[in-house]
Order: C-alpha cells, then sequence, then structure tokens
C-alpha cells in the first residue's frame, strides 16, 4: 500500500450508506480536501484518484457504464474556495462520460443506481453545503453525519459505493 508522505489521513470507515437492499461498500473519507488541492497540488491528485479508484473498484475512469456521482452545490464560490469538480477535470475526468454531477435540488430525483458511487465534494475548499448534505440523508444515502463528525456538520471530500447489488437508491 503506497505510503502518502506525511500529509495523507484516509479513514476507511463503515459508516453512513443505508443498507436497504444490502450492505454498504467502502467508503473513503479524508479532510484532505483533495478535490479542492488536486486543482494545484500533484499529491492531491493522487489522493484523489486514489480514493475513487477505491471506492469505485477500480472503474472511476472507464466510461459511461461505470460512472459515478459528484455532489455539490453550485453557489458561486466563496473566498478561498474552489469549485470541487475542477479536482475531478485536473485529473481526466470528464463530466458525462466518467461522472455526473447533482446539487441539493437535484438529489430528490436522481436515480442512484446508475452510478457505482456517489462522491461528495469537501465543504470546505470545495462547494458541498448543508442543503446537499440535507438531500443525501433524505434521500437514505447517508445517515445523518451529526454523532459521526464532530462540528460543524460537514463532511470533507466523502466518496461512498453504492455495490452493484443495491442498484436503487
Amino acid at each position: 500500500m503506497r505510503i502518502w508522505r506525511g500529509y495523507v489521513l484516509a479513514l476507511t470507515m463503515t459508516l453512513f450508506l443505508v443498507p436497504a437492499i444490502a450492505g454498504a461498500g467502502p467508503i473513503f473519507l479524508t479532510g484532505h480536501d483533495p478535490d479542492f488541492h488536486a486543482q494545484s497540488s500533484p499529491g492531491a491528485k493522487n489522493l484523489l484518484r486514489e480514493g475513487l479508484n477505491f471506492v469505485t473498484g477500480g472503474t472511476f475512469d472507464d466510461g459511461a457504464a461505470t460512472k459515478f456521482l459528484w455532489v455539490e452545490s453550485r453557489i458561486s464560490p466563496p473566498a478561498g474556495h474552489l469549485i470541487g469538480e475542477a479536482g475531478l477535470n485536473s485529473i481526466g475526468l470528464i463530466l458525462g462520460t466518467n461522472y455526473d454531477r447533482v446539487n441539493a435540488a437535484e438529489l430528490a430525483t436522481v436515480n442512484f443506481s446508475n452510478y457505482t458511487a456517489i462522491a461528495i465534494a469537501s465543504s470546505f475548499g470545495g462547494l458541498l453545503g448543508q442543503a446537499e448534505l440535507n438531500g443525501l440523508i433524505a434521500r437514505k444515502a447517508v445517515r445523518s453525519l451529526s454523532h459521526r463528525l464532530a462540528p460543524p456538520l460537514v463532511s470533507p471530500m466523502v466518496t461512498l459505493t453504492i455495490p452493484p447489488i443495491i442498484r436503487s437508491g
């Protein structure tokens, strides 16, 4: 396993997918905001690539048959933030080919069975908002994180997998 030169703390946790039909798949949770930092750092690009590789079983860059879902607000980035999706583009991923994106308003109708994983933007650096988290919780894609993460209720670059056998949201 790769050792990430002192700045990577990757936690693999069985946390928040509600097993409506089957158990949860791999989860990669990091506080390093690789979607933000990948836009300027080769190390963060590697971290983002490896996190997506882990939760998708190596299919994150295979094309339309194995797309993942990217969850991020579409607000104008506040000072000190970047659009996290640009981190995906920095590692060669293409909207519509490798991933689809949704914001809070679109979460209510997305069909999770179309995706191999849910990737959630970082909340500081990227543009994950409380509305997106609430939308994921409402869809039972994630359980409430309030008892799992220290305040404030934010989720820095979380990638989750929906196992192929679930195929429902």
